[in-house]
């Protein structure tokens, strides 16, 4: 195409966001991340962009990382700079007046308000509701991960672990009861409560959908909005990190914390944390199902295949409800069950359901040695999908494990994944 020819108007794209219509979670940094590289190609084709003899569609692109999240003057990807993927780390143990030095090598050193160095076991700093925290970057854009010890004497809706102008990490988010964080008119919440007078590890991965917690180094799961979404959406849970203040009103004290500029694994955080490692159980094991959708490839080995929010790797039943216009050999009874042998015998900690939004809100979780004689582990109700950790402290014998539903959100369930954890002595955090 010619340039300027006088019949070329111009560009233009869409991002469809829909960032309140349907109230699914987006955020305005979502937007700007989806649309940032189609207003670099739309302004280099109408502004008179020429290729240069060999140039690459590589080097256009490298070009464009370079300039897409910050300029001088603008910082829209809150891009917090880094010489390693180690943003910042902070001992405070090592606090001198009033401050603590970046281990990192970044000299991102931090300032203690009114805060008092702990003498014990744990070396942290801890406050009485009138100190804080100061970090010299207001906010980190995903992707990040941030580990960090705390024990709150009080845990309530005013305790800001992190906050600043793009959201607060809530100790009681919306009187929930729940840790949590609000932003852009949105409230989430994860599936935990913070403990009163403990010491927790508290590790966040945050990434282009999702925000999830991992708690001692066990993942917990995403965050849950707490609109009312239409059809209920769950397009974005994510987070920028706040880190204008931290530990704001808190009564408690923080240690060790570290800023990753990437998504740790699994293992990785578990060894932040200080615990073992540990295998899940039903990774690629043989699994059934009382039915699976017709004409999809939605089989029960999808559900512990290791593949996590993926639309095409889950299970999924037969409509639960027979109300489809489906023929009636497609359709299914409202009790559907979903099971996988373990080919061992185990005393299980942990089992981690992750559900899509057609999901069971009444279900057992129930455990075999033979696969016909079930013991209940643990119903649930009230369920609202989402990533679900279920934990078990009392010693049980299970070979078979089952997800029997009994009550579907929505016209059939839909597990995306599935895992288990054996049960381990695990170390005493003080």
């Amino acid at each position: 195409m010619p340039k300027a020819h006088p019949q070329t108007k111009g560009g233009q794209f869409c991002v469809w966001n829909d960032m309140t219509s349907f109230g699914g979670g987006f955020s305005w940094f979502d937007v700007y991340d989806r649309f940032k590289d189609a207003v670099m190609i739309v302004s280099e084709k109408t502004w008179y962009g020429s290729k240069t003899e060999g140039q690459t569609a590589e080097e256009f692109i490298a070009r464009a990382d370079a300039l897409n999240d910050k300029v001088p003057g603008a910082n829209p990807g809150r891009v917090v700079d880094s010489i390693s993927d180690l943003t910042a780390s902070y001992d405070f143990g090592a606090m001198a007046q009033g401050k603590v030095s970046d281990e990192s090598g970044n000299g991102y050193d931090a300032v203690i308000n009114n805060g008092t160095a702990l003498s014990g076991a744990v070396k942290g700093v801890s406050f009485d509701k009138n100190g804080s925290i100061t970090l010299p970057f207001t906010s980190m854009g995903y992707p990040y991960t941030v580990s960090f010890r705390v024990k709150l004497d009080t845990v309530d809706g005013e305790t800001e672990l992190f906050s600043g102008h793009d959201g607060r990490l809530v100790a009681n988010v919306a009187d929930t009861g729940k840790l949590g964080f609000e932003r852009c008119g949105y409230q989430f919440a994860w599936n935990y409560t913070l403990p009163e007078g403990k010491w927790v590890t508290i590790a966040l991965a945050g990434d282009a959908k999702n925000t999830t917690l991992y708690v001692d180094g066990q993942k917990i799961g995403v965050a849950e909005n707490q609109k009312a979404a239409i059809n209920n959406r769950k397009d974005s849970n994510t987070l920028t990190l706040p880190t204008e203040t931290l530990m704001n009103n808190a009564d408690g004290a923080i240690a060790s914390l570290v800023l990753y500029n990437r998504v740790l694994s699994d293992s990785e955080i578990a060894e932040l944390a200080d615990v073992p490692v540990r295998e899940n159980l039903a990774l690629n094991k043989e699994a059934t199902a009382s039915s699976s959708y017709p004409g999809k490839p939605w089989t029960p080995d999808k559900a512990v295949d290791g593949v996590d929010l993926d639309s095409d790797s889950r299970w999924s039943s037969k409509r639960a409800t027979g109300t489809s216009n489906e023929g009636t050999s497609d359709v299914g009874s409202k009790e559907q069950w979903l099971m996988v042998d373990l080919q061992d015998v185990y005393s299980l900690d942990t089992v981690f359901i992750s559900w899509e939004a057609a999901s069971a809100t009444a279900y057992d979780i129930e455990g075999s040695e033979d696969g016909e004689n079930w013991t209940t582990l643990k119903s649930v109700t009230g369920a609202n999908g989402g990533q679900e950790t279920h934990l078990f402290n009392e010693p049980n014998r299970v070979r078979y494990l089952r997800i029997y539903c009994r009550e579907p959100k929505t016209a059939r369930y839909v597990s995306p994944s599935m895992n288990c954890r054996p049960l381990v002595k695990r170390p005493r955090l003080l």
